[in-house]
C-alpha cells in the first residue's frame, strides 16, 4: 500500500516506508517523477512476503512479487540512483533478535533516497516495537520533501 501511494502522489508527500512490502507489478503505472524517500525495511525469514521474491504465502494462485533487493532497485531507478546498494552500518532494531541483526544498505545520489534495512532472522512481523518506530522516525526527520 505504502509503495502505491509513492507511485499514485510522490509528488505530494516526502516518502514512504514500506515493511515487508514488494515493489508494484508491471501493471501499476509508477512515474514518479520528484525527490521522495524510500525505505523498505524487510525480515529475510518472512514466509509471507519472501525476502528473496516469490508469492505471497507461495500460492500458485497469484502473481509472484518482487525480492527485497529488487524492489529498493526499482525504486533506485524510479529516482535516478547511482551505483549498487552500499551497506552503511547494522543497528539493533528487533529486540527479540540476537545482536545488531539489521544491516542497512542505501543507494547513493538519488532524487531522494532509497535504503533497504535487512533484517537477519526477522519475519513478517518487523519494526513494530520501539527501537524500529524510532529508527523509522529518524529516517523520515531526516528525509524531508526536496531533501
Amino acid at each position: 500500500m505504502a509503495q502505491r501511494l509513492a507511485c499514485d502522489m510522490g509528488d505530494r508527500i516526502a516518502g514512504v516506508i514500506s515493511v515487508a512490502g514488494a515493489a508494484p507489478g508491471a501493471d501499476v503505472a509508477c512515474n514518479q517523477s520528484t525527490p521522495l524517500s524510500f525505505l523498505e525495511i524487510h525480515g529475510d525469514a518472512d514466509p509471507v512476503v519472501h525476502y528473496a521474491g516469490g508469492t505471497v504465502f507461495d500460492r500458485t494462485d497469484v502473481a509472484a512479487h518482487a525480492s527485497a533487493p529488487d524492489t529498493a532497485k526499482y525504486w533506485a531507478q524510479r529516482l535516478s540512483c547511482a551505483g549498487d546498494l552500499r551497506d552503511v552500518q547494522s543497528i539493533d532494531l528487533e529486540p527479540n533478535l540476537a545482536d545488531r541483526e539489521t544491516r542497512i544498505q542505501r543507494y547513493a545520489d538519488c532524487h531522494g533516497a532509497v535504503e533497504l534495512w535487512t533484517v537477519k532472522g526477522g519475519g513478517h512481523y518487523v519494526a513494530l516495537q520501539p527501537p524500529a518506530l524510532e529508527a523509522m522516525w529518524s529516517f523520515v526527520l531526516n528525509h524531508p520533501k526536496g531533501g
